[in-house]
């Protein structure tokens, strides 16, 4: 683990065991730090606006604990989680990462609405429809 101007850097060692270690991994550190909540996201979801971060960070409180982007009809990252569901997402296996445990919970789940967590790079055609997407909108 290493603080770079106020951002910790953690590492994850088991990344090749699945999703779930990575998730597991920022999460220990999250609830080392004593934090209250954890905003998880993934990194090959470049529509997402930090206006939207924003968002569910502000709607997190005593009463939300559990905070989620919605889009195609679906819950899923980004999202907050509140400190008292460390434990469960630590549990998380293999591949599983917190879309399927949001999914699960859904009724505990408030939704904000973020159209951008929709598009997820995950190939190369994923790269090239998004820079066509984007040549179109200049």
């Amino acid at each position: 683990m290493e603080l770079v101007n106020d951002v910790t850097v953690v590492l994850n060692p088991n990344w090749e065991s699945g999703l779930a270690s990575s998730l597991a991994t920022g999460i220990e550190v999250v609830q080392a730090m004593g934090c209250d909540a954890a905003l998880v996201m993934t990194t090959d979801q470049p529509l997402i606006a930090s206006k939207c971060l924003k968002a569910l960070i502000d709607a997190f409180d005593a009463e939300h604990r559990i905070v989620a982007a919605s889009y195609d009809d679906v819950i899923g990252v980004p999202a907050v989680f509140g400190s008292d569901h460390f434990r469960s997402l630590m549990e998380l296996n293999g591949d599983e990462g917190a879309g399927r445990w949001l999914r699960a919970r859904s009724g505990e789940v408030k939704q904000i609405r973020i159209d951008g967590a929709a598009v997820d790079i995950d190939t190369q055609a994923d790269i090239d429809r998004l820079q066509s997407h984007d040549s179109r909108m200049t």
